[in-house]
């Protein structure tokens, strides 16, 4: 436990918001977690809408619930800005708030494409002919392109790498293999989506295939796009400049599994906190690693 209690806000109940929100529970502070949507759990929702995936909603499900059994307090609905954080008199701040959808690397994809955000999240849909791009290798592409065709969408899952979800385990691969091929997904390798434009009320992509340089061209009723998150830094640099570390963590003390040096200065000029960056809001990365992160920062403050 911490010798002292401090007053903590968590902005974003996503995986590594619960977290960081259970460990500094379980260490004796005061939490206050501020999420802008209507439940817990961020992209792991999306992960989920897929029957054979939806199991993993209990990892935010479970961190949820041991942070309602140790007090902490979650205010839903809130999209916080910086008058909601310093409204609570904060000693520390623990920004989770996530990534954006990639969406410029692509001429034509603003504002002609979705995210696959918006196709998981039911914004987009499941009719007519949809082009699901990936460039991250992942499983978001995958699932979502075995979400709206298993809805009745005529899926094409295009990828510029070699095979679709390189980077992810033998045993999922498989499984999404199966499923994909069981809904007459068109899955196609080595094409490089280079851009998006309209065509009456469809879309039309044009394509570059990776060894050969050959272009083609064909029109879609929908494009969805995923070539990765970017930070979502809104609220981090309006924060920063007032925090007694202007947000940035001491790197050595991190690895080290030391105290954040930072967390000295508190208190000795009044409304200023000590600000700290986990997960997606730094950079793209995995459910392990967001977990990992909140982990490390917020045993030893």
């Amino acid at each position: 436990p911490s010798t002292r209690a401090l007053q903590t806000v968590v902005v974003g109940a996503g995986p590594a918001g619960l977290e960081a929100a259970r460990t500094l529970a379980e260490r004796g502070h005061r939490v206050q977690v501020l999420e802008a949507l209507d439940r817990p759990g961020g992209q792991v929702a999306y992960a989920a809408r897929i029957p054979w995936r939806r199991n993993m909603i209990g990892i935010t499900r479970w961190l949820y619930e041991r942070c309602e059994a140790l007090g902490v307090s979650f205010a839903f609905n809130c999209l916080a800005g910086p008058e909601e954080v310093l409204a609570l008199t904060p000693d520390v701040v623990v920004l989770a708030t996530g990534g954006l959808p990639q969406m410029t690397t692509i001429p034509g994809a603003e504002p002609h494409a979705h995210s696959v955000w918006d196709a998981l999240g039911g914004e987009v849909p499941a009719e007519g002919r949809i082009l699901v791009y990936d460039e991250t290798a992942s499983q978001s592409a995958p699932t979502c392109a075995e979400h709206l065709a298993a809805a009745g969408a005529t899926v094409s899952l295009v990828t510029p790498d070699r095979m679709i979800a390189e980077d992810v385990g033998v045993t999922n691969h498989a499984i999404h293999l199966r499923n994909l091929d069981a809904l007459n997904v068109a899955i196609r390798t080595d094409l490089r989506l280079c851009e998006i434009t309209p065509e009456g009320n469809r879309l039309q992509a044009r394509f570059t295939h990776e060894y050969s340089a050959r272009r083609l061209e064909e029109t879609f009723d929908r494009v969805i796009v995923d070539v990765g998150t970017v930070p979502d830094e809104t609220l981090y640099e309006s924060l920063a400049p007032a925090s007694v570390n202007l947000g940035q963590a001491d790197q050595a003390s991190l690895l080290a599994g030391r105290r954040q040096p930072s967390l000295g200065l508190l208190g000795q000029d009044p409304g200023r906190y000590a600000l700290f960056r986990i997960g997606d809001c730094v950079s793209a990365r995995g459910m392990h690693a967001a977990a990992l992160d909140a982990a490390r920062l917020c045993q030893s403050l």
